[in-house]
Formats: structure tokens, sequence, C-alpha cells
């Protein structure tokens, strides 16, 4: 299987070359869908630096085509902006549930909204 490029464009097959590994983590935030948190990493070059991390619930997202090659949207009210959006259809997975069923009950739910 060949390798991954780096942003120098060469093939890098043996990712420890390019991994950054953590020597710290703060917690800021855990909340019911998200947690936040600040880690300082070493570089492959070995400085340290910054990474804020954003750890969300498993979640799945589809795009929903029409058999004329339409896409559909839901169009949800998003306090965080305050205004509607257009989204792809998507929610997170309940524990024990299949990603596909997830989906599946997503787009149930989430079907009469769609645009």
């Amino acid at each position: 299987m060949p390798g991954e490029k780096n942003l120098a464009g060469q093939i890098v097959s043996d990712f420890s070359q390019i991994e950054e590994v953590c020597v710290n983590e703060r917690r800021l935030f855990d909340g019911k869908i998200l947690n936040l948190r600040c880690d300082e990493v070493r570089t492959p070059s070995g400085r340290i630096a910054t990474r804020e991390v954003v750890e969300h619930k498993a979640a799945v997202g589809m795009l929903a085509v029409t058999d004329h090659k339409s896409v559909l949207l839901v169009r949800q009210f998003r306090y965080a902006v305050h205004e509607a959006t257009l989204e792809v259809c998507a929610g997170l997975i309940e524990p024990g549930e299949d990603p596909a069923q997830s989906a599946e009950r997503e787009m149930q739910e989430e079907g009469q909204e769609l645009v």
C-alpha cells in the first residue's frame, strides 16, 4: 500500500516521521455533545506547539440526492449565528446504534425539513 504524501509532496509510509506527540493535555470544557481541550505537542522537529482540540460525540451526516441529481438540505435555526442555515442532514449516533441506522433515523426525523 503506498504511503501518504507530506506537505512537501514526499511519500511517507512511516507515520512516526510526521506524528505529533502530546506532552501535556489541559481539559477546558466537558459538555453533553462536545469537549474542548488544549494540548501541547512535540512536533517531529522537536518543537513544542499548541493544538486546540474539539472532541465531538459520534455522529453521522448524509447528503440527500434526488433522482434528478438535486441535493436536499435541512434548514435549521442555529443559535450560535442567530439565523437559519442550510445543512446536510446530520445527527448523533445513539449508544449501541449502527451508523447506518442513525442515518436512516435522522433522515426520517428531518425529512420534513428538507429543502
